[in-house]
């Protein structure tokens, strides 16, 4: 019935991963056919082997009108899993049966890296006010994007605050200048990625919004 109607058998593990569901035809050889007449007399036929039938075969890939919201089976597998699923997601658990999981799994990716973001760009902001403070330079002039941190650090920290390492025979900033500068540096990557990552995502859909 759930191929017939549905093209397809659908299941996700409570990890999210594709559970992987084959239809065979274990009575002859050759591709599975089944045929379901519904209660209206509208009959549908998916699949081969039954051309001579003469019913026209239902587009491979499209849904029974009316039985899009409709899941038709849950097997003891499927309970088990759900009862697994941690209660704030298991509306997920069956929005295969919609052909939303994918735009699911993406929201929940977003806010993931929204949430990630804002503690970034707050780490961000400390970082800056800790090395403008040791340094005295405005936080305006701080470097503003990871690419820039390098000729910072050669042109404007090293010349003012290094010292002359006899050692490595070359100029060093003191160690707690240097850990304020990569504290900044490594802010501001991961602010970047996480930028990155977000722009890279499919663009938030209405429907997505509205749940």
């Amino acid at each position: 019935m759930e191929f017939a109607l549905r093209g397809r058998l659908s299941r996700r593990n409570p990890e999210g991963e594709k559970i992987k569901r084959e239809v065979r035809n274990l009575a002859i050889g050759g591709a599975p056919g089944v045929v379901v007449k519904l209660n209206n007399n509208v009959i549908i036929r998916r699949g081969g082997g039954l051309a001579k039938l003469g019913i026209t075969q239902y587009p491979p890939g499209d849904i029974v009108e009316g039985f899009q919201y409709s899941p038709l089976i849950v097997r003891r597998q499927d309970i088990e899993f759900f009862w697994r699923v941690p209660e704030d997601e298991r509306q997920a658990f069956f929005f295969d049966y919609l052909g939303i999981y994918q735009s699911f799994s993406v929201r929940r990716t977003r806010d993931r890296l929204e949430a990630n973001l804002r503690e970034a760009t707050t780490d961000l902001t400390r970082t800056a006010s800790r090395l403008a403070r040791l340094t005295g330079i405005p936080e305006h002039s701080l470097p503003a994007t990871f690419s820039k941190t390098d000729s910072f650090l050669r042109q404007k920290l090293l010349p003012k605050f290094g010292k002359w390492n006899k050692l490595n025979q070359r100029k060093q900033l003191p160690t707690r200048l240097w850990v304020a500068f990569l504290a900044l540096q490594g802010a501001l990557k991961r602010k970047e990625d996480l930028t990155g990552q977000l722009r890279e995502l499919p663009e938030r859909k209405y429907s997505e919004v509205a749940w």
